[in-house]
């Protein structure tokens, strides 16, 4: 290792360079961190792509086989997808393919639209399908436009507010929602009709033919150039009143304004939206990749303030919902956490070691953050929970290696070496074991980027900030840190108080290390080692007794904690068909039980501010990354004061809300959940396949009746329902006779109650469709479909009655898909505290599922939801953490030059499992797979002390010490070591551990694992490291004695051929 000594050796001769390496790393990352983005968790393509296709009139059976079929069917055999599903609605189909891992979305995104655009045998009134990258967006703020003025006025407000939102640069994704769509109607009625002679479609016709502008070439003169140009498009309802419908050859001209009532309004939906009460709009407000969420929000704050004296009196302008208030709150809690963890570690080092020592290992820190922080922006990360932890994460593990080096520096320098070569042997000494320390640490980590599905997406920036740390703390260590050691620790006695005052702090310090290690330390560990076999028995013990708690439940596992949220929702869905006037009337008592939540005898708030601050309602629409219509859906959400001022959690408060609301008369489903971001599963999801609805329905009732039996359940829900009341039409033989088709009778049908659309204008940034159909009082009962007169191929006209017979059915409101196949979802809330998820799924599957199976044996069954998502990142994680362990294996066994040794650094890590469950055990937390990342983060972290402590007992079997003494004075030896750098990794974690901000839970899990499952290695790697070697010694000298005979080998004739790898 020449080239490390020379490394060292210049750092240490000329620490203007050393000092310069420091300066630019610094710099570097103080400019890296002021250009890093600000948002709430890593924002990262869900590797989904999504195909909407609009069928206007459609029921949802008519979409099923028009749209979603045609498309799975072109999408068979379509390499790197791993799910197709979909979803058949009423006039809407959506289909989602779901891509294998690391797939290039956007090239996929370009196959699929290829297969789609092949397909010709869609029905006609089919529009183009959207093909569209599915992105986790996050909502960053809310805009209401509110007031007691017309819906026009409201909307005309909101788009004009978006517009000049975009225009300004800052914002680029915006949604209005709580208004509908605009829309031209042309109701032309019978009596019209049967007076012009027209049609429908004949109307339709016309008005298409002269609403267009046509380019018309270019006329070159011999002066100028002029563009050719005819225009007819109409934009308004006057223009199209003018519209000629008939010219006479009289030269009369019957406009549409004479035969048809033109009205420019809204879509012919329910959809209404209400903020605090008052009619509103609510423009959702979104950051792509690459955006700040806390610059979006302040450039929409500004402009609210400015906008508001822009208004009419009755119109107000309100922000809401502003997720940058929570992002900054979080990342400042972080930081606050960063800092008080640094400020422990600095502490802890200033104690027990030289202070000018604990200055300059403290110095690593910020310079291993700062290198980090360039890492961060060449790959394109982002400032967000899951980085800020990593670095929270890697304060204590960081300043390890620097601690090695300056206990070796002291070392060197005790034993009469001048300072610079103390600087330069002492960091040499422990070359090797720091370097593979580090590169154990970083391989431990490794596994992490592989973790496949949503949760290794959310995880991934974590390994990339401690691995730039560590990596960039190595070079800080040899290139920069031993020129700093080389001014600290000089044999020549300093003069004055302050000097004096500091020997005798030393000299203290250094009294109770060795009291500590002479009267405690040293009896435990010559017990430990002549009870090796006892010692290491007791370590399984514990071991099976760690594995025994979490294998029978005692320790629950859920995919995620639940977060309380500063945002709740309720919703209601009705059956398909209702009058909307009843879904308004459950939104408003959603809001008057939402309004109790303020009123302390009904909730007792020991807060000075009211619970709830506002309150937004939508009837006609949920919203969601699909966003769903219709007007049996209403939704009410409520923004809570924040939660560092709240006293009352979200399950209370959601409870108390549904309890307010009490039952809602004919709904189908009445939720209530808290808003959340990061990957938000349910804890139960169950999913049915088969092609039999009726089964499917059957079998998903028993299913839902079958988890409520378990305590802990609520909030079953199925989304396979009951849909609106259809009327099925077929033709009499007298239609056959006549030549009326299927066809013509369904045309005619359609554009006479449903409309048809006769164009499509562009008005501002909104498509407007213009329809023709029947006046409302001409479409608004079954006597009016007897009586409608259907034209035959001559151009009679036939009553309806006499053509076709009907009968009415109830239909299903969504038929969904997954591969091919019809499928129903099943899911579930649970309530942790009385339950688990995984519990009750593993006895479900067995006592009820297979039996289930049994009785419907077209049918079968998928465990999906956060079950998936945990089975599917464990079996990736689970691969690549053998790897690192292999890989782990093969560095320390090439470097020690042993093929046992490792095993006995590798022993510790099943010893930090034991210390992880016995932390969530103690703190009554929940293994998470947060946890879980924890705990294979800690298997490289643990193996250090165990590193050290084997090479130092290498060194001493060397130097001729007998094994017995080598084995525990090496213990003695590096204690301070070992127990420094657990503490400072520990002491960098206790702020997070202690947080009690409940926006800290998600993360709690991973610290708790690192902080005591470091803590119990560490613990027990210096009573059981030696046991284990002395126990290897015992072995390795049975073996020997069996393989060459003659007396029984001493200790000392195995342990000197197995120390054979010198560090330097």
């Amino acid at each position: 290792m020449s080239w490390l000594r020379t490394l060292i050796a210049t750092g240490v001769r000329n620490p203007v360079y050393a000092n310069m390496l420091m300066v630019v790393l610094a710099a570097g990352g103080l400019v890296a961190a002021r250009t890093l983005v600000r948002e709430t968790y890593p924002e990262f393509s869900l590797d989904r792509i999504s195909i909407s296709v609009l069928y206007p009139g459609a029921s949802p059976i008519e979409v099923e086989q028009g749209v979603c079929t045609r498309i799975e069917e072109a999408l068979r055999g379509l390499a790197n997808i791993k799910l197709v599903w979909s979803q058949a609605e009423e006039n809407t189909a959506l289909v989602v393919v779901e891509l294998h891992d690391r797939v290039d979305a956007r090239l996929m995104m370009l196959d699929i639209k290829d297969r789609i655009d092949r397909i010709d045998t869609f029905p006609p009134e089919v529009e183009r399908p959207l093909v569209s990258e599915m992105l986790a967006r996050e909502q960053v703020i809310n805009v209401a436009v509110h007031g007691e003025v017309s819906e026009r006025t409201i909307k005309e407000y909101a788009n004009e507010i978006k517009n000049e939102l975009l225009s300004g640069g800052k914002v680029s994704q915006i949604r209005v929602r709580g208004v509908r769509d605009d829309e031209i109607s042309i109701q032309v009625s019978r009596e019209a009709l049967l007076q012009y002679g027209l049609t429908l479609d004949a109307v339709a016709t016309v008005v298409a033919r002269n609403c267009v502008d046509i380019p018309a070439g270019t006329l070159r003169t011999d002066r100028e150039e002029l563009a050719l140009r005819t225009t007819g498009q109409r934009y308004s309802a006057r223009e199209f009143e003018d519209l000629v419908i008939i010219a006479r050859p009289d030269g009369t001209l019957v406009r549409l304004g004479h035969l048809a009532k033109v009205t420019d309004g809204f879509a012919d939906d329910f959809r209404l939206g209400r903020f605090q009460g008052h009619p509103a709009a609510v423009l959702d407000i979104f950051k792509t990749p690459g955006q700040d969420t806390s610059s979006i929000a302040r450039t929409v704050r500004d402009y609210v303030t400015w906008k508001r004296g822009q208004l009419p009196e009755r119109l107000h302008l309100d922000t809401w919902a502003d997720t940058s208030r929570e992002v900054d709150a979080r990342i400042d809690m972080l930081v606050s956490n960063a800092l008080q963890g640094m400020a422990l570690v600095v502490l802890l080092l200033t104690v027990f070691m030289d202070l000018r020592i604990s200055f300059y290992v403290a110095i690593g820190v910020p310079l291993s953050v700062a290198g980090a922080f360039v890492v961060m922006h060449f790959t394109g990360q982002t400032l967000n929970m899951i980085s800020l932890f990593g670095l929270i994460m890697v304060t204590g593990i960081i300043v390890d290696d620097a601690i090695v080096v300056a206990d070796s520096y002291r070392l060197h320098v005790s034993a009469g070496e001048s300072p610079q070569l103390a600087a330069l042997n002492g960091s040499m000494h422990v070359a090797l074991p720091v370097l593979l320390s580090s590169g154990t640490t970083i391989v431990a980590f490794v596994p992490l980027l592989f973790v496949v599905g949503i949760l290794g997406k959310f995880i991934s920036v974590l390994p990339v900030v401690v691995i730039s740390a560590i990596f960039f703390s190595g070079i800080e260590v040899f290139c920069v840190f031993p020129s700093h050691l080389q001014h600290c620790l000089h044999p020549g006695q300093a003069a004055g108080r302050l000097a004096a005052w500091r020997r005798r702090y030393r000299s203290a310090v250094e009294g109770w290390i060795d009291r500590m290690l002479t009267r405690r330390y040293r009896p435990v560990a010559m017990a430990a080692v002549r009870a090796r076999w006892l010692t290491l028995a007791g370590a399984l013990a514990c071991l099976l007794v760690a594995i025994g708690l979490v294998a029978g439940w005692r320790i629950p596992f859920m995919l995620l904690p639940e977060i309380d949220s500063d945002t709740l929702r309720a919703r209601v869905e009705f059956p398909p068909g209702i009058p909307p006037s009843q879904t308004e009337r459950a939104a408003q008592r959603l809001e008057a039980a939402a309004n109790q939540l303020n009123n302390r005898d009904f909730l007792p708030n020991p807060g000075k501010e009211d619970l709830v601050i506002r309150t937004f309602t939508t009837v006609g629409e949920w919203s969601g990354w699909v966003t769903q219509h219709g007007g049996h859906l209403c939704e009410v959400v409520i923004e809570l004061t924040p939660g560092e001022h709240r006293r009352v959690d979200n399950a209370t408060l959601l409870a108390k809300w549904a309890q307010a609301t009490g039952q809602v008369p004919d709904a189908l489903h009445v939720t209530f959940d808290r808003v959340q971001r990061g990957p938000t599963e349910k804890p139960l999801e169950i999913r049915l396949l088969g092609d039999d609805l009726e089964q499917l329905d059957a079998a998903a009732i028993e299913v839902s009746e079958g988890l409520l039996a378990f305590a802990g359940v609520s909030g079953v829900e199925r989304d396979l329902q009951p849909g609106k009341r259809e009327m099925r039409i077929t033709l009499k033989p007298l239609a056959r006779t006549l030549g009326v088709t299927v066809e013509d009778l369904a045309r005619q049908i359609r554009s006479s109650f449903h409309g048809g659309e006769a164009v499509r204008i562009q008005r501002g940034r909104e498509d407007v469709r213009v329809q023709v159909r029947l006046p409302d009082h001409e479409r608004g009962s079954i006597a009016d479909i007897e009586n409608l007169l259907i034209a035959g191929p001559g151009g009679n006209e036939i009553p309806f009655r006499e053509l076709a017979e009907y009968h009415i059915e109830r239909g299903h409101a969504v038929i969904r898909h997954q591969d091919g196949q019809r499928r129903v979802r099943i899911v579930a809330d649970v309530d942790k505290r009385v339950t688990n998820a995984e519990r009750i799924l593993a006895t479900f599957e067995k006592d009820f599922l297979r039996k289930l199976t049994a009785r419907y044996p077209g049918i079968w069954y998928r465990i999906e939801g956060q079950h998936a998502q945990i089975v599917e990142s464990l079996r990736s994680l689970l691969w690549a953490f053998a790897l690192a362990l292999v890989a782990m294996y093969g560095i320390l066994a090439s470097s020690l030059g042993s093929y046992v040794q490792p095993i006995v650094i590798m022993a510790t890590i099943p010893l930090g499992f034991v210390g992880a469950a016995a932390g969530h055990l103690l703190m009554g937390y929940e293994l998470t797979m947060m946890s879980i990342f924890g705990i294979v983060a800690l298997s490289g972290v643990v193996v250090n002390d165990a590193l050290v402590l084997l090479g130092q007992i290498n060194d001493a079997i060397r130097e001729g010490k007998p094994v017995f003494e080598a084995v525990v004075g090496t213990g003695e030896t590096r204690f301070r070591a070992v127990f420094l750098t657990t503490a400072t990794t520990v002491a960098g974690l206790t702020p997070l551990l202690v947080e009690r901000n409940t926006q800290a839970e998600s993360l709690v899990p991973m610290a708790i694992a690192l902080a005591f499952g470091l803590t119990w290695a560490t613990v027990l790697t210096l009573v059981v490291i030696p046991a284990m070697s002395l126990a290897l010694n015992d072995v390795q000298r049975f073996v020997h004695w069996l393989r060459r005979g003659g007396p029984y080998p001493s200790a000392e004739t195995v342990a000197a051929g197995a120390a054979t790898v010198t560090y330097e």
